[in-house]
């Protein structure tokens, strides 16, 4: 059984026998080596192995469709040799051309109609019409001009119809793309030696009309005129480009320098321009809030690492600008890896700071504290004292229920604590106190707790209830929270004064009603647990 290739000619993909595809690449390489590697050796091969790929494609109609030995010995001997097509000695004079009449009879096996791309006016039919028929191409052109204009005097079709079939044979009819559907055209074999002439004739008629253009006078004068206008392009071209250039270090410098003020009274002012700059209300400022979150010698080293950061690549554009502008030498690699060495070290600062005072939320503890209330009577009023602070940020702005207040001139973060109710396992009233803050591990932690303030009173009869917690006046944020849990004995009754709403938190009770509608009532434990009193 003989081996089967897979090859690709001209674009098409055949099955071909391993005897007919050593014949094959024998001969294409002999083509290959006959017409050399220049541009025009090439076209000739590709133009040849197209006609192959044709030749193969016709022969494919039938059952067969592997590429035997047979069928390359029919190409060969329809294409030729390099033997059989050497050309002849220069010296030789062709043989005169017999007459041609305007209409000669055709061979349609060997003459087909395409569309002359080479010889048209609009579309190229009248020229593959004239290559088809040999009939002169500006003859049929002056017929058809006729036709459409004078159609009655010599009772043809009208000139719309004369027009449709035009553009229909435009459409219809193929244009002749490669060396072989020229020769096909014109009624010439396609072979190897006359796809040969026929691409040495194109070669040679562009290189004559180069030629004779090269030595018109037109050229000459173009040339001399394409001289100057490249000159003045040149000198122009180098004003422009220094005009940019210093444009462009101006821009720079404007942008350096911008940033860097900008920067600089951003960064570097804090104690003037951020003092004074207010966030959410005209009573509060940048500095009033970061000294509740950031001790001051790690904000000291944020802004001085944020301020190299930005302004290290100010800088940078500032003196770029000035060296294209001016031009003046300097170690550039040195100054270059000096700033970007610096610009590294404050972004690694930066970026620790930063890291440093997340650490400061890293740990998490408790602390419950229980007071026993001294209430002798059977009702107990619950209530809210009266909050004297005054809010100095957006009341929508808050940080975990915690904002910003002034209180005689003094600023303080205050929190809201939630209060609940269960029962008590003793016979006393009992409030407990669970405080809850975050640090950079346990201890520390614990000391934040220590700066929760919370107040309230009691008497016989009532409780008055802080509606807020604070923190000490050197106290940092670090996410304090407090709840409170009120402890009342089975058929102790209290009342929740409507003001208690703002502290409340999902108090369970036996009627299921909600916080907001739980103020304003007497409840009474029960051992089934709060219940709604009569």
């Amino acid at each position: 059984m003989k081996k089967t290739f897979t090859i690709n000619i001209s674009g098409a993909v055949f099955h071909i026998d391993d005897d007919a595809y050593d014949k094959l690449r024998q001969y294409l390489n002999a083509l290959n080596t006959h017409f050399g590697s220049s541009d025009e050796g090439h076209e000739i091969v590709s133009d040849i192995e197209a006609r192959i790929a044709e030749l193969f494609q016709e022969k494919m109609k039938g059952a067969n469709t592997v590429v035997n030995l047979t069928w390359v010995d029919e190409v060969i001997e329809v294409m030729g040799t390099p033997q059989d097509f050497m050309e002849e000695d220069e010296d030789q004079e062709p043989a005169s051309a017999p007459f041609t009449p305007p209409f000669q009879k055709r061979n349609p096996k060997a003459r087909r109609l395409y569309r002359d791309p080479d010889n048209r006016v609009l579309g190229g039919v009248c020229g593959g019409l004239g290559a088809y028929f040999k009939f002169d191409a500006v003859i049929l052109r002056i017929i058809l001009g006729i036709l459409v204009i004078f159609p009655s005097f010599i009772f043809a079709p009208s000139g719309g119809t004369i027009l449709i079939v035009y553009i229909l044979l435009w459409i219809v009819v193929p244009k002749a793309k490669s060396v072989a559907q020229r020769l096909e055209m014109k009624g010439e074999d396609v072979n190897v030696s006359n796809i040969e002439k026929t691409v040495k004739d194109e070669y040679e008629s562009v290189k004559d009309k180069f030629n004779e253009f090269k030595q018109s006078e037109t050229y000459a004068k173009g040339r001399q005129g394409f001289s100057k206008v490249g000159g003045a392009a040149a000198s122009s071209g180098k004003m422009i480009g220094k005009l940019i250039v210093i444009l462009i270090g101006a821009f720079l410098m404007i942008v350096g320098v911008s940033s860097l003020l900008g920067i600089s009274i951003g960064v570097t002012a804090t104690d003037g321009f951020l003092t004074d700059l207010s966030l959410w209300d005209d009573n509060v400022n940048f500095s009033m809030l970061t000294d509740h979150f950031v001790n001051g010698s790690d904000l000291t080293w944020i802004y001085i690492s944020l301020f190299l950061v930005m302004g290290i690549p100010a800088i940078m554009l500032i003196f770029v600008g000035s060296k294209l502008i001016f031009k003046y030498k300097t170690n550039n690699a040195l100054i270059g890896l000096s700033a970007l060495g610096l610009w590294i070290i404050s972004v690694i600062v930066l970026a620790s700071s930063v890291i440093g005072q997340l650490g400061n939320f890293k740990s998490s503890t408790t602390k419950t504290i229980s007071d026993n209330i001294q209430a002798k009577s059977d009702t107990l009023y619950l209530k809210l004292n009266q909050f004297d602070y005054t809010v100095s940020t957006d009341p929508n702005l808050s940080l975990n229920d915690m904002r910003l207040v002034e209180n005689e001139g003094e600023y303080l973060l205050i929190g809201e604590p939630r209060l609940d109710i269960e029962e008590s396992s003793s016979d006393k009233v009992i409030l407990q106190k669970r405080f809850r803050s975050r640090g950079k591990n346990h201890d520390n932690a614990r000391e934040h707790l220590e700066e929760v303030i919370y107040n309230y009173k009691s008497s016989e009869d009532a409780i008055y209830f802080d509606e807020h917690f604070k923190l000490s006046e050197d106290g940092k944020w670090r996410d304090q929270t407090l709840k409170l849990t009120l402890k009342i004995p089975v058929g102790q009754v209290i009342y929740l004064d409507d003001k208690l709403i703002k502290i409340i938190y999902d108090i369970e009770n036996v009627s299921n009603v909600h916080d907001r509608d739980m103020v304003g009532k007497y409840w009474v434990m029960t051992e089934e647990g709060l219940t709604l009193s009569e």
